[in-house]
């Protein structure tokens, strides 16, 4: 069975075959797409294996659940049970060393029983690695839209990403794109735009929706509103540090800073340090759009 996904004008279709049940779609529900026209922009195959290959080669990445190495020439993604040893699933990925874009996904045949959900599917894609190569960046960012042009709210967790984005629709009727992640892409038209993804970290709101990309604005907790248009140097160590990107392959390193430098040309990118009212909401406002 083919699950398209569609992030703006990219197509991201899954193969998965018939033991895999899939039963709910969850946050990809919104990203379903009906069109059949043309090629996928990636494609990802799901596999039942009864064994996953042994971690071995080059170890890239270690964390409590993914394991990444290089292998022969390729890149293996092993996915494990939260503290456990034993992979569950492998992504293994040559898409981007020979321009095919395509990946295999291998899934544990003892593992499939809990795979009933296109979300859970998902997260064995490396979908952060799949847009890098589609030509966009996905950001640690909550994201508006105003004024038909998206604000990104960009912050650590817990110092208001989520509060400036409920201010801003409650206060100015902002519509929602994502509450925790956001991507960003140059269209064919030569705009960068900020795109709804199917992933928002504990943020329940996920919308496929997308609009050309008025500011980045990084937010910092304060007892007063300041707001500062950092130097290009600055803004550029900004945005690389609130990217979602494997920082251990210079081969994303490149098409994400491609992205970033276009962006801080283009877009305006703020330093805010605010509180938590409706003063903040006015202020920003005014800097963004003064005389209007």
């Amino acid at each position: 069975m083919r699950y398209t996904i569609k992030i703006c004008d990219k197509k991201i279709a899954l193969e998965i075959p018939p033991e895999i049940k899939i039963t709910e779609y969850g946050k990809a529900a919104k990203f379903l797409s009906e069109d059949k026209s043309g090629a996928a922009d990636h494609l990802c195959f799901f596999e039942i294996v009864n064994k996953i290959p042994e971690i071995s080669g080059d170890i890239l990445y270690i964390s409590e659940s993914v394991e990444i190495s290089f292998i022969n020439g390729k890149y293996y993604r092993f996915y494990k049970e939260y503290n456990k040893e034993t992979p569950v699933a492998c992504l293994i990925n040559d898409a981007y060393e020979t321009g095919t874009h395509i990946s295999n996904v291998l899934i544990k045949q003892d593992f499939v029983r809990f795979i009933n959900s296109l979300d859970i599917c998902l997260n064995f894609i490396g979908f952060e690695e799949i847009i890098t190569g589609l030509g966009m960046l996905m950001m640690h960012a909550s994201a508006i839209i105003y004024k038909n042009e998206a604000i990104l709210f960009s912050a650590p967790s817990n110092t208001g990403k989520s509060t400036q984005s409920e201010l801003w629709r409650n206060i100015k009727k902002a519509e929602y794109i994502n509450g925790d992640k956001t991507a960003i892409y140059m269209s064919t038209h030569s705009r960068i735009l900020a795109c709804g993804i199917p992933f928002s970290g504990m943020s329940a709101v996920c919308e496929n929706i997308s609009a050309p990309l008025k500011a980045i604005v990084f937010l910092s907790q304060s007892t007063v509103n300041s707001i500062k248009t950092p130097d290009e140097k600055t803004a550029f160590k900004l945005m690389l540090k609130n990217a979602v990107y494997n920082e251990w392959d210079i081969n994303k390193l490149l098409p994400v800073m491609d992205i970033i430098e276009k962006t801080i040309k283009t877009a305006d990118i703020v330093e805010f340090g605010c509180v938590p009212d409706e003063s903040a909401v006015n202020a920003l406002d005014g800097y963004l759009y003064p005389n209007q």
